[in-house]
C-alpha cells in the first residue's frame, strides 16, 4: 500500500573511471570498504537499504535522519583512501513498497522494491547534484521542520514531470545551482511563464576558465538580497576576485531575475559621464539626447526584476549618489551588486568584505591554472604540501595564485616557494598586459596612488605588525603628527579599512594581507629612521602587556607580534626587552605551538642576557618548558636548574621552575627528586594564596602520583585542583584538570565518568583555543571509543590528535597517539600494521627519554608480534619493556605488560607459564590499589576466564 517515505540516493562520482584506474582487485577492496562504511551509517540513522550500484538507494523515516546520513556519508568519503566524492538526493513522497518472495530472494532478487514516480525523480535529482552536494526536493525541505538551514538552488523542470520543482541544499555545505543535464534544467518565471534559465537575457561575460570555491561568499550575497537588500557592495583590495565573484553570482541568480542580469565594467570610468556610458554598454542600451542618468533609470525600471552589476566602482565612488543613488530611487524592483575597493557611502548600501580564498580552494585554483598553463599538471604529495604553503604565503589572493601558477612553465612549486622573498618579481606576467591586474605590484600601486599622504604614512608604519593587531596597538605604533598635524589614528585606520587595505577580523582585530604588508614595508624602508622608530614603539607595546591579560587569552592572536618583538629586540641586543616579549609569546605558544619557536628564541636570548640576572632566569624557564614539550627533558633539566639558582626563593618564578623540574624529572623516571620539587612548589603556592599557581602545582602533583599508579591519591589531588580552578573561574585549568580526571576514571574502569570528563574538557579546551590540551583529550577520548568498539570514531579522534601533536612539536603526545593507533590496529586484527605503529611509538619514546612510554609500547608490541608468530621478537619486546617498567615502579603499566605476555603464551599453548604471569599481574594490581574494575583488573579477569576454559 502507499506510504509516505523519505527516499535517498547516493552515488560516488566518477566511480567507473576510478575502477579502471585502480584495477579490478584494488577497486574491489575500495568498494567493499565503501559499502561497510555506508551500511554502518545506515544503522546509525535508521535507514533501510533497498538497492545498490556504486552508491546506494535507501529509505528513511524522517528527512532529518536522511540528511544527517548524507552529511556523515560525504565526510566519510573524504576520509577514504583514496578520498572519494559523492552526490546525494533526498525526496519525500508516497511510494508503493513491494516485498519480494522468499524464493526470488533466494535466487538473488532484492528483498524489497519501490514503485512510483518518486524513485526515478530522486534518481534524476541525484544525477543533477554536483560533487559533494546534497539536494533536497521541495517536499523533503517542507517536511524538514526545525534543523539545519536550507538554501534554495532554484526551480527545476524534470523530463516527464509536468510542474517545475524547487530544489534546496544545506546552507552549511552549499555548492550552488548545478548545471543543466539532459533530463533536468533550471527554469525562471518571467511573470507570465516558466522559461529555461539559459534563455533569460543578460550581458554576463562567459567564463574563460573554471570558477573555484567561494560558496560561503556566494551564499552570503544571495542571503543579503533575499533579505531585502537592494544594493550590496563587495569590498576587497585588487586581486581578491571581486569581479569573478560578482559574475558567478550573476550566473547563479539568472533563475531569480526574469528582467535579466546586466554586467557593467566601470574600470575605465573616471567621471559621471564615464559611468553612464559604461552602464549603458552593459545594459545594451543606446543613449539618446536627454539626461543619460534618467534614461538609464527609466530603462532598468522597465525591465522588472533585474540585477545590475557595477564592477570596479572605487575610482568614481564620489559620483555614486549622482548615478547609482538615482537609479535605486527610480527602479524599485531592480537590485544592484557593486564591486569596489572603497565603501560608496550612499543610503541603502550594504557592504560585504571579500576574504581571501581558504587554503584548500586556493590550492585547487593553483592546480587548475597550472594545468591550463602546461596542459597537464599532476602534483605529487610533496608538491601538494609546497602548494599549500605557497597559497598561504600568497594570502589566498586569486590574482597572486593565478600569476604564480603560470610560472609552472619555467619552475617547480618548490622553486617558487624558495623565491617568495622576490614576491613582486615572481607575481608578474610576461604577457605584455599593461592593465593594473597584470601584476601584483601594479594593482597595489593603483591602491597606493588613491591614498592621501597621511594614509600612506599610516599604512607604511602599520607594516611593522605581524598577523593582525588591535586598534589600541595601532594607536601605540602610529606617529602621524609629522605628516598631518594632529591626525587622529582612529580616523586614519578607519579610512584604510574603508579602502580595503586593512580589514576587520574576529574580535575587532585589524588585519593586513601579507602582500600589502610587504608592499607597505618597502615604502617604509625608504626612511630608515621611520622604520626603527615604528619597530621600537611596536616592541615596547608588546613587551609591556600585563601577565594577567596574557594568561586570560586576550592576546592569543598577538603571538606573531610577540615573536616579532622578541626577534627585533634580539637583533638590537636588547636582551631584557626580548625576554619580556618572549615570556608573553610563551604564554600563547605553550597552548598553540609550535614549541620549537619558543625554544629557539629562548636560546638566542640566553646568549645575549647577563647570566646572573633574574631576567635570564625567565629565559631559562621558557627554554626548559619548551624543551619538555619537545621531548628534550634531559636538556630541560640543565636550563631549569640554572633558572632556579637565580630565581628569588619563594617567588612565582621559583614555583614555576619547580613545577617544570618535577615534570621533566617524572618523565625521566626520577620520581623522588620530582616529589621534592613539588613539595616546595605546593608550599609556595599555598603561602602566596594564588589560585592559578596552586592549580599548576596540584595538577603537576596529580600527574606525579598517577605515574606511580597511586590512582586514588592522584584523583583526590586533581579534585582539589579542580575546586581551586572553579574558585578562580579559570576555564583553561578547568579543562586540563577535567581531562586528567578522565584519565584516572578510565584507568579505574569508570567509563561513564571518563567520557563525561573528556567531553567537558574538550569543550573548555576548544573555547580557550588550547591545542595542547585538546590534543591530549582527543587522544584519550579516542581510546575510550576504541574500547567501546567504535573504531571509526576512535580513528577520527586519533588522527586529529596526531595532527595536533605534530603541529605543536609535542613528542610525548605523538608517542601516546602512535601507541593508541597500534592498539586500534590490533583490535582490528591488523597485527602487522599494529607492530609498525608500536615500533614508531617506541622510537619516539627513546628519542624523548621516556622509559614509561617505551615500556608500555613494547608490551603491546610483544603481543602483536606473538599474533604474527614472531615469538622470539615478542619475548625480546616483553623482556625489555618489563625491565624498564620494573625500574620505574609503575605497577599498573607492568601488570598490563604481564597480561599481554600471558596472552602471548596462551597463543603459543603455554598455559602454565601464562598462569604464572597472571599471578604476577595480580600482585601488581594489589600494589596499585586500582581494583578489579580497572583496565588491569579487567585484563586479569579475561585471562582467568580463558585459562578456566
Amino acid at each position: 500500500m502507499d506510504n509516505e517515505r523519505v527516499l535517498l540516493l547516493c552515488d560516488v562520482v566518477d566511480s567507473t573511471a576510478l575502477t579502471e584506474r585502480l584495477g579490478d582487485a584494488a577497486a574491489g577492496q575500495l568498494w567493499c570498504a565503501h559499502d561497510v562504511m555506508a551500511r554502518t551509517l545506515l544503522i546509525r540513522w535508521q535507514g533501510r537499504e533497498v538497492d545498490k550500484t556504486d552508491g546506494l538507494f535507501a529509505l528513511f523515516d524522517t528527512v532529518r535522519d536522511a540528511l544527517d546520513f548524507a552529511t556523515a556519508y560525504h565526510h566519510a568519503l573524504n576520509l577514504m583512501s583514496p578520498p572519494l566524492q559523492g552526490r546525494v538526493a533526498i525526496h519525500r513522497a508516497a511510494v508503493l513498497l513491494r516485498e519480494t518472495s522468499a524464493a526470488d530472494v533466494a535466487r538473488g532478487a532484492k528483498p524489497l522494491d519501490v514503485d512510483g514516480i518518486a524513485k526515478p525523480l530522486t534518481a534524476r535529482m541525484g544525477a543533477l547534484a554536483l560533487r559533494g552536494q546534497t539536494l533536497l526536493s521541495e517536499a523533503a525541505a517542507f517536511a524538514m521542520g526545525e534543523g539545519p538551514m536550507l538554501s534554495a538552488v532554484g526551480h527545476w523542470r524534470f523530463k516527464g514531470v509536468t510542474e517545475p520543482m524547487a530544489i534546496f541544499e544545506p546552507s552549511a555545505h552549499s555548492r550552488g545551482p548545478p548545471s543543466d543535464v539532459e533530463k533536468a534544467w533550471r527554469v525562471t518565471h518571467d511573470g507570465q511563464r516558466w522559461l529555461p534559465t539559459r534563455e533569460v537575457p543578460h550581458s554576463l561575460p562567459a567564463d574563460r576558465d573554471g570558477f573555484v570555491g567561494r560558496r560561503p561568499a556566494l551564499t552570503e550575497l544571495a542571503d543579503a538580497f533575499a533579505g531585502g537588500a537592494r544594493l550590496v557592495t563587495v569590498l576587497g583590495m585588487g586581486g581578491t576576485g571581486k569581479t569573478r565573484l560578482a559574475q558567478r553570482h550573476g550566473w547563479d541568480a539568472l533563475g531569480g531575475h526574469g528582467g535579466g542580469v546586466w554586467f557593467c565594467d566601470l574600470s575605465q570610468a573616471v567621471s559621471l559621464d564615464g559611468i553612464v556610458h559604461a552602464v549603458a554598454q552593459g545594459l545594451q542600451l543606446p543613449l539618446g539626447a536627454s539626461d543619460p542618468v534618467q534614461q538609464i533609470g527609466n530603462a532598468i525600471a522597465g525591465r522588472g526584476e533585474a540585477l545590475v552589476i557595477l564592477d570596479n566602482f572605487e575610482q568614481v565612488a564620489r559620483h555614486a549618489e549622482a548615478s547609482l543613488g538615482c537609479w535605486l530611487a527610480r527602479a524599485s524592483a531592480v537590485t544592484f551588486l557593486v564591486t569596489s575597493r572603497e565603501v560608496l557611502g550612499i543610503t541603502g548600501e550594504r557592504t560585504m568584505a571579500l576574504s581571501p580564498l581558504p587554503d584548500e580552494e586556493g590550492a585547487e585554483l593553483f592546480i587548475r591554472r597550472a594545468s591550463a598553463a602546461v596542459g597537464s599538471f599532476s602534483p605529487d604529495t610533496a608538491d601538494l604540501l609546497v602548494i599549500a604553503e605557497l597559497v598561504r604565503l600568497l594570502d589566498g589572493l586569486p590574482l597572486s595564485i593565478e600569476l604564480a601558477a603560470a610560472r609552472v612553465r619555467v619552475m617547480t612549486p618548490g622553486a617558487m616557494l624558495s623565491r617568495m622573498g622576490e614576491r613582486f618579481k615572481l607575481l608578474a606576467t610576461l604577457s605584455g598586459r599593461r592593465d593594473r591586474q597584470a601584476t601584483l605590484r601594479a594593482t597595489l600601486d593603483w591602491s597606493w596612488d588613491l591614498l592621501s599622504a597621511t594614509e600612506r604614512a599610516a599604512l607604511a608604519q602599520l607594516s611593522v605588525f605581524e598577523g593582525g593587531f588591535s586598534l589600541p596597538a595601532a594607536e601605540a605604533v602610529l606617529e602621524l603628527n609629522a605628516v598631518a598635524g594632529a591626525a587622529w589614528p582612529v580616523d586614519v585606520v578607519q579610512a584604510l579599512v574603508q579602502k580595503s587595505l586593512l580589514r576587520t577580523g574576529a574580535a575587532q582585530r585589524l588585519e593586513m594581507l601579507r602582500s600589502v604588508q610587504e608592499y607597505a614595508a618597502e615604502r617604509l624602508a625608504a626612511n630608515v629612521d621611520a622604520v626603527q622608530s615604528a619597530q621600537a614603539r611596536h616592541g615596547v607595546y608588546f613587551s609591556a602587556l600585563p601577565e594577567t591579560a596574557m594568561r586570560s587569552g586576550q592576546h592569543d592572536a598577538d603571538v606573531d607580534n610577540l615573536v616579532a618583538a622578541t626577534r627585533r629586540a634580539l637583533e638590537l641586543n636588547n636582551a631584557e626587552l626580548a625576554i619580556r616579549a618572549l615570556v608573553g609569546a610563551w604564554e600563547v605558544l605553550s597552548r598553540t605551538g609550535p614549541f620549537v619557536i619558543a625554544a629557539n628564541l629562548a636560546e638566542a636570548a640566553l646568549a645575549r642576557a647577563a647570566p646572573s640576572s633574574e631576567t635570564a632566569a625567565l629565559a631559562w624557564w621558557v627554554a626548559g618548558c619548551a624543551e619538555i614539550s619537545l621531548g628534550k627533558s634531559t636538556h630541560a633539566l640543565v636550563h631549569l636548574h640554572s633558572g632556579l639558582a637565580k630565581a628569588k626563593a619563594g617567588s612565582t618564578l621559583a614555583l614555576r621552575l619547580q613545577c617544570a623540574l618535577a615534570e621533566a624529572q617524572s618523565g625521566l623516571g626520577h620520581m623522588t627528586e620530582a616529589g621534592e620539587h613539588l613539595d616546595q612548589a605546593l608550599a609556595t603556592a599555598r603561602v602566596q594564596s594564588d589560585d592559578r599557581l596552586l592549580c599548576q602545582a596540584l595538577n603537576q602533583r596529580g600527574a606525579w602520583l598517577m605515574r606511580q599508579s597511586r590512582l586514588q591519591e592522584s584523583r583526590s589531588t586533581y579534585e582539589e585542583a579542580l575546586q581551586v580552578a572553579l574558585r578562580a573561574q579559570d576555564e583553561r585549568w578547568q579543562g586540563g584538570i577535567l581531562g586528567n580526571l578522565g584519565v584516572i576514571a578510565q584507568m579505574l574502569g569508570d567509563v561513564g565518568t571518563a567520557r563525561q570528563h573528556y567531553e567537558a574538557a574538550l569543550i573548555h579546551a576548544t573555547a580557550k583555543r588550547d591545542r595542547r590540551w585538546e590534543g591530549n583529550t582527543r587522544c584519550n577520548l579516542g581510546l575510550l571509543h576504541q574500547d567501546a568498539g567504535q573504531a571509526l570514531d576512535a580513528e577520527l579522534q586519533f588522527s586529529s590528535a596526531l595532527s595536533t601533536a605534530r603541529h605543536l612539536g609535542h613528542r610525548r603526545l605523538e608517542c601516546t597517539v602512535l601507541c593508541n593507533l597500534g592498539l586500534l590496529r590490533k583490535s582490528q586484527s591488523q597485527f602487522a600494521e599494529a607492530v609498525n605503529q608500536f615500533q614508531a611509538a617506541v622510537q619516539v619514546a627513546k628519542q624523548i627519554d621516556d622509559p614509561r612510554s617505551q615500556g608500555q609500547s613494547l608490551g603491546y608490541q610483544g603481543l602483536a608480534l606473538a599474533h604474527l608468530g614472531r615469538t622470539d621478537e615478542a619475548e625480546t619486546a616483553f623482556k625489555t619493556g618489563g625491565e624498564l617498567l620494573s625500574r620505574l615502579q609503575d605497577p599498573l603499566s607492568l601488570g598490563l605488560l604481564l597480561c599481554a605476555q600471558a596472552q602471548a603464551c596462551l597463543l603459543s599453548g603455554l598455559s602454565e607459564r601464562s598462569r604464572v604471569l597472571v599471578e604476577q599481574a595480580q600482585s601488581e594490581l594489589i600494589k596499585s590499589g586500582a581494583g578489579s574494575g580497572s583496565e588491569l583488573g579487567r585484563a586479569i579477569d579475561s585471562l582467568h576466564g580463558q585459562l578456566a576454559g
